[in-house]
């Protein structure tokens, strides 16, 4: 099969050297022509679809990680407030079990107040750690 022969059959345009690979696989074949330039060409479609189908899956992973990060943020967001609300009430303890101690410490630090009896024992939890 020549080239022009491979182009005409498939529509496909490739390189002389792509087309040489192609037809040492064609020559192997106990196939005809017309025949292997259809399955071949089926074959080119469904690995064109396949691409695209790649890309579109990528895309949608990008968006969905971007999405999760949001996500994250929000959900950080709220449970600080919530934790500031706790401190704020004088429920360390629920601030702890949003933050952890680490978390509620920096919190209450940050407060800049004076520091309720609560409040201590949850500095010194954190800073065994130390």
């Amino acid at each position: 099969m020549t080239l022009k022969e491979f182009t005409d059959r498939t529509g496909l345009n490739v390189s002389l050297n792509a087309f040489e690979k192609f037809n040492e696989f064609y020559m192997d074949l106990p196939a005809e022509k017309d025949e292997f330039c259809a399955a071949f060409k089926e074959f080119s479609n469904l690995m064109c679809e396949a691409s695209e189908l790649r890309c579109q899956l990528k895309q949608e992973v990008k968006d969905l990680e971007s999405t999760v990060e949001t996500l994250k943020e929000s959900l950080r967001n709220i449970t600080e407030r919530f934790a500031a609300y706790a401190i704020a009430n004088d429920d360390p303890q629920k601030a702890a079990g949003l933050l952890g101690y680490r978390g509620a410490a920096r919190m209450i630090v940050k407060k800049k107040e004076g520091l309720s009896d609560a409040e201590i024992d949850i500095l010194a939890v954190a800073l065994e750690d130390y």
